[in-house]
């Protein structure tokens, strides 16, 4: 313990030392982008997400449609610009449908 309390009293001072040197820069539209941020949006934003009625978002579903047409209209609200198919925030990518196999016992 003793030797703890003494490396931070060597670390502390010099990291302080280092914090007035090499101040780092300010980014205001990081500023004001976390000013509007507000943590009951987000809950509200995963609270949908997560619901049983979007069916457990399979690719392919109608809950999948559900969910990506609302982060599309999110990060259409935040500025985003659309970079997918034909001016979307979309796209399509094939995708097969699995099947699970039981493991067999070794």
């Amino acid at each position: 313990m003793a030797a703890a309390l003494g490396l931070a009293a060597i670390v502390a001072p010099g990291a302080t030392l280092a914090a007035e040197a090499w101040p780092v820069p300010r980014d205001d539209a990081a500023d004001a982008a976390m000013a509007v941020i507000r943590p009951e949006g987000i809950r509200a934003g995963m609270r949908f997400l997560a619901d049983d009625l979007l069916e457990g978002r399979g690719t392919g579903t109608r809950g999948f449609e559900i969910a990506a047409k609302y982060m599309a209209s999110e990060f259409e609200g935040i500025g985003l610009q659309p970079a997918g198919e034909n001016g979307t925030y979309f796209q399509r990518c094939p995708s097969g449908r699995g099947t699970w196999m039981r493991q067999r016992p070794d």
